[in-house]
């Protein structure tokens, strides 16, 4: 019975659904990255630095995004 649900394909919606918490997930941890660049280098009043860690962290996330994408066809 175990060899049966190990050979069994994951359900595409479920894929489907990880992959938005997934983006969320890598999003989060780039802007809190870019917010403390921006409290240690004192650049508080413009926040380069969380903008550069909200752009590098949208595109690792398109990127494994588009990859997991082409794992589901």
């Amino acid at each position: 019975m175990s060899e049966e649900r190990k050979n069994k394909p994951v359900n595409k919606y479920l894929q489907l659904t990880s992959i938005a918490f997934q983006m969320m997930a890598i999003m989060l941890v780039f802007i809190w990255l870019g917010r403390k660049a921006d409290e240690n280098w004192n650049s508080s009043a413009t926040n380069y630095y969380t903008l550069l860690g909200t752009l590098v962290g949208l595109g690792i996330s398109l990127y494994l995004i588009l990859k997991q994408l082409k794992n589901i066809k």
